[in-house]
């Protein structure tokens, strides 16, 4: 038996929640950052996500038995673009160098020292 609890304490945050993608952002993450972009939950900065979306079919062979996998279809955002292929685009993209590809730590510490910084502007301008 299930048994759910509600919380005691009330939450009152009122701040904006920003969520940095890019390319190494896939599978679920790239899952919530659609949720994120779709409700408006958090503000998506970085660069595209990898992509992600097809819908995978299975089909077993008639002669042989053999499965087969294989895309039967794709997913498309909201602007008509392929969620597949695109992924999902931020909010407010940053210019990261593709030269630390090969290094993700690298790339992801560009962005989060970025997003600091774009954080703190925008509390400049009100």
């Amino acid at each position: 038996m299930e048994k759910f609890f509600k919380s005691n304490e009330y939450v009152n945050f009122k701040g904006k929640i920003f969520l940095i993608i890019d390319r190494a952002t896939f599978s679920a993450a790239t899952e919530f950052a659609k949720f994120c972009k779709e409700t408006g939950f958090a503000t998506l900065v970085g660069r595209n996500t990898l992509g992600h979306g097809s819908l995978t079919s299975y089909m077993r062979l008639p002669n042989s038995g053999l499965i087969v996998r294989f895309e039967a279809g794709t997913i498309l955002n909201r602007d008509g673009g392929s969620f597949f292929i695109e992924g999902v685009k931020p909010d407010i993209e940053l210019d990261v160098p593709d030269t630390n590809a090969g290094y993700p730590e690298v790339r992801a510490e560009i962005l989060k020292q970025k997003t600091v910084e774009l954080i703190k502007s925008l509390g400049k301008e009100k």
